[in-house]
């Protein structure tokens, strides 16, 4: 049987002390490190938290700037080719002008020289004619 006597009261005594000494220098300090790494842990948690909010709101700043640099160059391409179609258009209009004016003066040029030479047969005919005639004659 269970005996009460005294020495359940140094057993209470020993185990009271026992359970306070290992608080006190195992629970506790293992506890605090807990506490610790757990603090440590939120503020690096955290400041990857913002890090990473920062990455993103830069990475979408990047990315607008991205697209509005293309839309830019787009546009600026658009009106580039508008530029350049009207420039050829002009060119091409002032090289059929000049294919008309060098027509012009070369229908002008061979219908002077039409007349010439028709005038200078005419005044030749006379001469043809006796030349052939005398031909004829002789």
């Amino acid at each position: 049987m269970i005996s009460i006597d005294i020495t359940i009261l140094f057993q209470l005594v020993n185990f009271v002390l026992g359970l306070f000494i290992i608080n006190h220098f195992m629970v506790k300090p293992i506890r605090e490190v807990i506490a610790k790494r757990k603090f440590a842990f939120g503020t690096i948690k955290a400041s990857a938290d913002e890090y990473s909010a920062k990455a993103a709101e830069k990475l979408a700043a990047y990315e607008s700037r991205i697209t509005a640099t293309k839309n830019e160059i787009i546009k600026d391409r658009e009106a580039m080719k508008l530029v350049a179609m009207e420039k050829g258009d002009a060119m091409l209009a002032n090289a059929r002008q000049e294919a008309v004016n060098f027509t012009e003066q070369a229908r002008h040029s061979l219908d002077g020289q039409c007349e010439q030479a028709i005038a200078d047969l005419q005044k030749r005919v006379s001469d043809y004619s006796e030349l052939v005639t005398q031909k004829l004659l002789s």
